[in-house]
């Protein structure tokens, strides 16, 4: 990941120092040629994919990460025990559908994959879980009914609690210069309720 972020970011700066010069060499008066080439160097960037995310199972075996998709946020799973295994997304969505899932987290026997979706209610996260069986995606269920800001999942040591900052009808995302409604959510994952 380090290594992709020193190549986007030369990438940029070798753009950049081509990109002035080209300019320098032509007319300012050329506004098409101007209009171009900023379009170009916009769609560059643009395509860049950034990784970011990454969780290896405990037994590191396999790994989930984060990715930028065209319209949506992906998470994508890959099991390290052979190289060429496939890459398999993680979702709650429907076919043909996008939305938007974050924060994978594996419990601690490494057999589920617990993360934040909007696939069922757009524009508001909620908890889902998939168990991963014999390097196959099954049972994508969502546990929470959250209305509000939703952040930071995280497993109980013993894997049978899942936990999550929770700011309930937060009017914007937290931050340690706005003060929140206050609201702590623990969701127990042996009856799937909210206690």
């Amino acid at each position: 990941m380090f290594r992709q972020r020193i190549r986007s970011f030369i990438f940029f700066v070798l753009t950049m120092s081509l990109g002035f010069s080209l300019f320098a060499q032509k007319p300012v008066k050329d506004s098409a040629y101007t209009y171009s080439f900023i379009k170009h160097f916009f769609e560059t960037q643009a395509s860049v994919k950034y990784i970011y995310q990454c969780v290896l199972n405990a037994k590191s075996n396999a790994i989930a990460w984060c990715t930028d998709a065209a319209e949506e946020q992906i998470i994508n799973y890959k099991s390290l025990q052979s190289s060429t295994g496939n890459i398999k997304r993680i979702t709650a969505c429907a076919l043909n559908e996008t939305c938007n899932e974050t924060e994978p987290q594996w419990s601690p026997d490494g057999n589920e994959i617990a993360f934040l979706s909007d696939a069922q209610t757009k524009g508001q996260l909620q908890l889902c879980v998939t168990k991963i069986n014999n390097n196959s995606l099954n049972t994508r269920q969502r546990v929470s009914n959250f209305n509000g800001y939703v952040s930071h999942v995280r497993w109980s040591p013993d894997g049978k609690f899942l936990s999550v900052l929770y700011v309930e009808n937060a009017s914007r995302n937290p931050s340690p210069m706005a003060a929140e409604n206050k609201s702590v959510g623990l969701i127990d994952s042996a009856v799937n309720r909210n206690v």
